[in-house]
């Protein structure tokens, strides 16, 4: 297991702790792990959940679920992503 305590990077604009986040089935196969800024943890978490509380459920789909969001994603220096009010579409066509 990764260190529950997170890492320290500093890819600029200071040390920021990045801890362990979710992960997609297909992360999992291809040993992909992501990381989140540890003051990001929850209110991305809250987000992703659309604040609901779960009881029972099956863990790893909920784990898959939740991965989803940063299965695919890029890194976007420039902006701060961050704000509540802020969401990023990006033109994917099939």
């Amino acid at each position: 297991m990764f260190r529950p305590e997170g890492i320290t990077l500093d890819f600029g604009g200071g040390p920021h702790r990045y801890v362990a986040f979710e992960r997609s089935a297909s992360m999992s196969r291809q040993s992909r792990l992501s990381f989140i800024r540890a003051d990001l943890y929850e209110p991305i978490r809250q987000r992703i959940m659309l604040n609901m509380e779960l009881r029972r459920c099956q863990l790893s789909k909920l784990y898959a679920y939740n991965g989803l969001m940063f299965s695919s994603g890029t890194r976007v220096d420039g902006i701060r992503i961050d704000k509540k009010h802020r969401v990023i579409v990006i033109d994917n066509p099939t």
